[in-house]
């Protein structure tokens, strides 16, 4: 019991970090809207402005999808080791170790870019011949950076030690790029989350340079409705499964009731984003805000004590 307990707090922080790996490897999609929906008139500095933000938060954050990739390996033998199977430690190339090893080389290597990309945003005349130059090459490097970290979320289920029997690499790699596009656009949703929480000191920053009121409003409902928007199609799946099972009327598998425990908090935090993207309640923005957050972690928190019980 006592052993289940320890392996559910560390699964439980685990996940944490991997909800922040989520929001980060989001984070250059955060950047490229940014760039590209401010590009006009009076918001051309903002544009900047904002993508200077969310580079430097990109960059604050970064090492969490490496460690997130050595907490899944080290998770992994930790409960092969509390099953009483042995486990020796490979060579970092080894087949069995590439997923995690091409992982965390692909989240380093998107450092030098983001640092090239912050250096270009951080030009203090944005207004001289060199600004649309510099515009399109940050454009182009959020485009990289999203190329590098989808290819990060890719290659940790890529079967290197192997195909599993029966299957072709053609039909290995549509699954494998159908999942990871499926996880790469929920990941909108924890760094919307992010976003969220960091919102008022984004908004205090670009309201120095110029951001209205209104500006910082529509920006909120922007984040909030990004976030609702990426975690809809998981839960709409998750509640039509659960459905399905109960119209039916068949024993719920263990791990449906767990998914739907996630999918109830996910839930609330998908009401919450959504009340703040209609921009309902403006008094109780702060609040909204928590509970979206609080609603997610509990979606983490739920499915692994659940088990103890």
């Amino acid at each position: 019991m006592l052993d289940t307990l320890i392996l559910s707090t560390v699964s439980l922080l685990h996940d944490l970090v991997q909800a922040l790996a989520q929001a980060t490897s989001a984070l250059p999609c955060a950047i490229l809207f940014a760039l590209l929906m401010m590009v006009r008139g009076s918001k051309q500095d903002l544009a900047f402005l904002t993508a200077r933000a969310l580079t430097f938060l990109f960059l604050a954050f970064l090492l969490f999808g490496p460690l997130a990739t050595v907490g899944s390996l080290a998770l992994f033998i930790a409960k092969m080791t509390l099953s009483g199977q042995s486990w020796q430690m490979p060579s970092l190339f080894a087949p069995a170790l590439l997923p995690y090893t091409v992982n965390c080389g692909l989240w380093l290597s998107a450092l030098p870019i983001a640092l090239i990309q912050y250096a270009l945003l951080s030009q203090k005349d944005q207004k001289n011949e060199r600004a649309p130059v510099a515009k399109k090459t940050a454009i182009l490097l959020s485009f990289l950076l999203i190329l590098l970290l989808f290819s990060a979320w890719f290659a940790l289920s890529w079967p290197f030690a192997g195909l599993p029997e029966g299957m072709t690499v053609s039909q290995a790699f549509f699954a494998i790029l159908s999942h990871t596009e499926h996880l790469y656009f929920f990941a909108l949703l924890p760094c919307a989350l992010l976003l969220s929480m960091l919102f008022p000191r984004l908004s205090k920053f670009l309201a120095t340079h110029g951001l209205s009121h209104n500006d910082t409003e529509r920006l909120l409902r922007c984040i909030a409705g990004t976030g609702f928007l990426a975690g809809l199609p998981r839960i709409l799946n998750t509640w039509g499964t659960t459905i399905g099972y109960l119209i039916r009327k068949h024993d719920m598998p263990q791990n449906l009731f767990l998914n739907l425990l996630q999918n109830t908090a996910l839930t609330g935090t998908l009401l919450a984003l959504g009340l703040l993207t209609i921009n309902k309640w403006q008094g109780y923005q702060k609040i909204l805000r928590l509970a979206a957050l609080l609603f997610f972690f509990l979606s983490l928190f739920l499915p692994h004590f659940a088990i103890l019980f």
